[in-house]
């Protein structure tokens, strides 16, 4: 009965959440190491805690950033690829929690936005970014702190995922 409800679950949630529910239904059926609370914040110590630190960001601007270029990366890689990114980030879910809405602005940066394609995922992470209080100018210094994380917690290969992922910010 557990797995007909879980199937039906997935079935009918978009990708983007099923990807989220599906990590939480999995630590359900397994003993857990951790409480599933612990999985849904950010890791305190970990990847948020070293923006904070070394760009003097607040803990809402550093999880909201993240979760700017990690919603990136989710919509451009596939399911396997992210899973597999996602394992190298404690905390991940919280992250993706924390992505400020994109918002509806109008000028250049709206428009850009509503484009798609790479001009357009680079305004969605820029307003983002704006709503957070942080200038554009600071997506590379994340991003250079999140492949310097990768690679101590994942190794290359979640350097180059991540990268992959965000590539119409590169």
């Amino acid at each position: 009965m557990q797995y007909i409800i879980l199937l039906l679950s997935v079935l009918l949630t978009p990708l983007s959440h099923a990807i989220d529910w599906l990590d939480s239904a999995e630590q359900l059926m397994q003993p857990a190491a951790s409480s599933s609370a612990e999985q849904a914040a950010p890791a305190s110590g970990g990847l948020s805690d070293m923006l904070v630190q070394g760009l003097g960001v607040t803990q809402t601007q550093a999880s909201g950033g993240l979760g700017s270029l990690f919603s990136l990366a989710q919509s451009t890689l596939t399911a396997g690829d992210f899973s597999s990114l996602r394992s190298a980030v404690p905390g991940m879910g919280g992250y993706l929690a924390a992505t400020p809405a994109s918002g509806d602005s109008g000028g250049l940066m709206g428009t850009l936005g509503q484009l798609g394609g790479a001009a357009g995922a680079a305004s969605t992470v820029a307003q983002q970014f704006s709503s957070l209080g942080l200038d554009a100018a600071m997506i590379p210094q994340y991003i250079d702190t999140v492949s310097r994380f990768l690679q101590s917690s994942g190794g290359q290969q979640s350097v180059e995922l991540f990268k992959k992922g965000i590539a119409a910010l590169l």
